[in-house]
């Protein structure tokens, strides 16, 4: 009984049993699992703990007696070995976790890491292609499939696990647009360019073909095995090398739930270590000496579109972000517009023709007197986006109207259901910003408990068995 109980431990055994990476581990790993995580993060996720067991147990300490002393050092021990922030920010924020769970599930009475500093990571502006090169490289496409892979990414802006993942009936001709299952299985449609579609059409009949072909090459290579011939004399008889040959012999045809893929290759759906491949083979036929991987052309269709003037809310939703302060990092890459800007409101900008929708209008100040022979001054409306020539004329046209720096209050009601702040310890009210919309409580103390109900909440829900 008490080998089962270490086996199998449970909140009401844990203050006997001792606490395994290897048991607990695995459990928290099902656990994410269970709530929708992809299999990646289950398999990046070991890894990180791994790495910090192998870590723990070269200090011979306890996963029970874990402090945040103990994760402090080993936060140290990483930077010695010379790991970049980002990385040991990663490694760490699966350790913060996983004892959060347990702490969560009673397994231990209180998560040591609850107040880990937060480790600073440098915000990196992401790399992105020249528009001439990515025109390069999209001309360098020579099959099919390499121009529906190239039109999917830097035309559409995909991730490689969304491209990998699309399937036939995910693909709508009529409104061109394709079904997207992104991170966290959540589903959004995405639109595809006409040259896209057609690629995608003409890819069509080659993958029936290719298909076919590996059908065939596999129940041959199965036959030739049945009669006892070696992978050698396989090889020399369908013309291929022996471990192509071992490989056909030894693995069964691509299965119908792989053949429902778009992209597939001779063994079923097409894997993200040949799509890298594919990348490589096109950029060196393009003659591009950057190394061209999926994530950089998704860098620069957010680039690009902001350099042709997309709104931020639109580029949002074509990257399938949750926060449009993800999508805000593009917006650091975009030097054309901030250098065509530059050019066109500053005196000493450089030589840069302007629009022609700018235009020299006259202050709209009636008493302005600092134009030319006394006066309205003039200023270039479209660039600056004013009507006044400088900030001296602004307050004495508005007058007695409220500026614009002056915030707009409205009084609210705190969002805590259980604020006892207002009169006889109701719900308090208080003042904000008419276009602050995420300011909904009185106080951060109330903010907390209500962040802290929703918590506890979701934890009940994920302990019930």
């Amino acid at each position: 009984m008490k080998e089962i109980r270490e086996l199998d431990p449970s909140p009401r055994t844990c203050s006997r049993a001792r606490l395994s990476m290897a048991v607990h581990g695995e459990k928290y790993l099902t656990e994410l699992l269970n709530h929708g995580r992809s299999e990646g993060t289950a398999v990046a996720y070991r890894r990180r703990l791994a790495l910090f067991d192998e870590w723990r147990h070269s200090t011979e300490t306890p996963l029970e007696a874990v402090t945040r002393d103990t994760v402090e050092q080993w936060i140290s021990d990483m930077r010695q070995q010379g790991l970049a922030p980002k990385n040991i920010a990663i490694q760490v924020g699966a350790v913060r976790c996983f004892f959060a769970w347990l702490s969560d599930l009673d397994y231990i009475p209180k998560n040591p890491l609850a107040r880990l500093r937060a480790i600073k990571v440098p915000r990196k502006v992401p790399p992105v292609l020249p528009k001439k090169a990515c025109e390069a490289l999209m001309a360098a496409a020579k099959t099919t499939r390499e121009r529906v892979i190239l039109e999917l990414l830097y035309g559409s802006g995909l991730r490689a696990a969304e491209l990998l993942g699309i399937n036939l009936q995910d693909i709508n001709f009529t409104q061109r647009q394709v079904l997207i299952r992104g991170k966290g299985d959540k589903e959004r449609y995405q639109p595809i360019s006409e040259a896209a579609a057609a690629a995608i059409k003409s890819w069509l009949g080659e993958r029936t073909e290719i298909l076919e072909a590996s059908r065939k090459a596999h129940s041959e290579a199965a036959q030739l095995r049945r009669k006892g011939r070696t992978f050698q004399e396989i090889g020399r008889s369908m013309g291929v090398s022996t471990p192509v040959a071992f490989r056909l012999a030894t693995t069964p045809a691509p299965a119908a739930r792989e053949e429902r893929a778009l992209l597939v290759g001779r063994q079923g759906r097409l894997r993200k270590s040949m799509l890298q491949q594919v990348l490589k083979t096109v950029a060196r036929r393009a003659e591009i000496d950057v190394r061209i991987y999926p994530h950089l052309l998704r860098h620069c269709f957010a680039t690009h579109l902001l350099d042709g003037g997309a709104d931020l809310r639109v580029v949002q939703e074509l990257m399938g972000h949750d926060s449009i302060a993800t999508t805000q990092v593009y917006t650091h890459v975009s030097i054309e517009r901030l250098r065509q800007g530059y050019a066109a409101a500053h005196p000493r900008g450089g030589s840069a023709v302007r629009p022609e929708a700018e235009k020299l209008t006259l202050c709209a100040n009636e008493n302005c007197r600092k134009g030319s022979g006394g006066g309205p001054g003039r200023v270039l409306t479209a660039s600056i986006g004013t009507r006044y020539c400088s900030r001296e004329c602004r307050p004495s046209v508005i007058g007695k109207t409220r500026s614009r720096s002056v915030p707009i209050l409205e009084s609210r009601h705190c969002a805590n259901l259980k604020c006892d702040r207002g009169p006889e310890r109701g719900r308090a009210t208080f003042q904000a910003d008419i276009s602050d919309h995420r300011r909904k409580f009185c106080s951060i103390q109330c903010k907390k408990r209500v962040c802290r109900a929703r918590a506890a909440l979701k934890h009940q829900a994920i302990a019930k068995p």
